[in-house]
């Protein structure tokens, strides 16, 4: 955000509910390459989060997961850029 200007964002409302989250991560996640040259990519964060939801992770541990999954990928390639990762969850009372 802010790199470009007059640039027009749209507005958009999603339905939130209990037990529902929301992860907001920066592109450093999926920019990063491996030592094959493949960057990790919006296919290779889905099959994370899929295997994630059926961990029944909460969400701190699906962050920790996330973070974990990104350095296996990566190998011993050094980070290409920062990572950010924000998760905002709602808990269920009991």
């Amino acid at each position: 955000l802010g790199l470009e200007k007059d640039v027009e964002y749209l507005n958009y409302s999603l339905p939130f509910q209990f037990g529902d989250s929301l992860f907001m991560i920066s592109d450093g996640y999926l920019e990063q390459e491996n030592d094959s040259g493949e960057f990790l990519g919006e296919q290779n964060l889905l099959e994370i989060f899929r295997a994630s939801m059926n961990q029944n992770l909460n969400l701190s541990q699906t962050v920790d997961y996330l973070m974990e999954r990104f350095h296996t990928f990566r190998g011993k390639e050094p980070m290409m850029d920062d990572v950010t990762i924000l998760g905002i969850g709602t808990r269920v009372e009991s």
